[in-house]
């Protein structure tokens, strides 16, 4: 019996400044769909700093820790770190299924307080 394999096909990347905290809203779920992440890439110009993936919890859709579910967590310690979410052929981060009002995220941190840059790449589907 063949396997549903999925195609990471949805891209999101960018860049940005941060200080000791920034929340990146990625997007709106979609009705009745789920995020399945497959594989990232995150980055710390200029300075170190961890990248947490994050899904809104159900009816929920603020960028705050209560109001989010954490599905990864990554330290970056010297310039960048790939994850991949897709091990061995299975999906092991997916969202809730979205009522339409829940949001995917990356929460930015850093000990520091001085501004550094950070970049991320995100290969994800909706399903």
């Amino acid at each position: 019996m063949a396997q549903i394999q999925p195609i990471f096909e949805k891209i999101l990347d960018g860049s940005g400044s941060a200080t000791s905290e920034a929340w990146v809203d990625l997007g709106l779920i979609p009705t009745g769909k789920q995020i399945w992440f497959g594989y990232a890439t995150f980055a710390g110009e200029t300075k170190q700093f961890s990248f947490e993936v994050r899904t809104n919890k159900l009816t929920k859709s603020a960028g705050t820790v209560t109001d989010t579910t954490l599905h990864d967590y990554s330290n970056v310690t010297q310039a960048s770190v790939d994850r991949d979410f897709y091990q061995y052929g299975n999906i092991l981060m997916q969202s809730i299924v979205s009522t339409g009002t829940e949001h995917f995220w990356l929460r930015i941190r850093s000990k520091t307080s001085a501004s550094g840059d950070y970049s991320y790449i995100l290969y994800y589907t909706e399903y």
